[in-house]
């Protein structure tokens, strides 16, 4: 499987868009569903209900950037590119 990857610019950008809209189910379902396998898709929407939205919105709900962006990082191997 590749690793996943994420800019510091989009990184920030994601947390931003957290503090102001919260997640946004519907992009989350349209994520899982152009990245998964289609035999995996149930599996991973029941995954991120139970698990991984609460991690996620934990991380994401806090005002250290340093904090955020190194939980994003170990998640989606963020790289400090800005372009």
């Amino acid at each position: 499987m590749p690793a996943s990857s994420l800019r510091k610019k989009d990184a920030l950008d994601t947390w931003r868009r957290f503090e102001d809209q919260g997640f946004d189910g519907t992009a989350v379902s349209r994520s899982i569903d152009a990245s998964t396998p289609f035999e995996y898709q149930a599996n991973i929407r029941r995954l991120w209900d139970e698990e991984l939205g609460d991690d996620a919105r934990l991380n994401l709900d806090n005002d250290d950037q340093a904090h955020v962006l190194s939980n994003l990082h170990d998640r989606c191997r963020s790289s400090s590119k800005n372009t």
